[in-house]
């Protein structure tokens, strides 16, 4: 298992802490999401914000990364958590 780095730990934190947020201009939370630890929510000019599964996205303000339970172990761990 490798183990998180410090820029991935404090992304993983930041959302455990904040709920879903829009991604910075580092790579870490691309990162994060190809690892399995985030995935995406979209907001939408409604107000209402949606895992995304399927949704017509065209009506999207905001794309926001979320932890995942996997995520949350691996926070938890201090590695992949699998």
């Amino acid at each position: 298992m490798s183990k998180l780095t410090k820029a991935q730990r404090e992304w993983l934190q930041h959302l455990a802490d904040n709920g879903p947020t829009a991604r910075g201009k580092s790579n870490t939370a691309y990162h994060c999401m190809m690892k399995g630890w985030t995935e995406w929510f979209v907001k939408f000019s409604d107000g209402r914000i949606e895992r995304l599964e399927g949704q017509d996205t065209t009506r999207a303000d905001l794309w926001l990364d979320s932890i995942t339970p996997a995520g949350r172990a691996a926070l938890a761990n201090g590695d992949e958590g699998k």
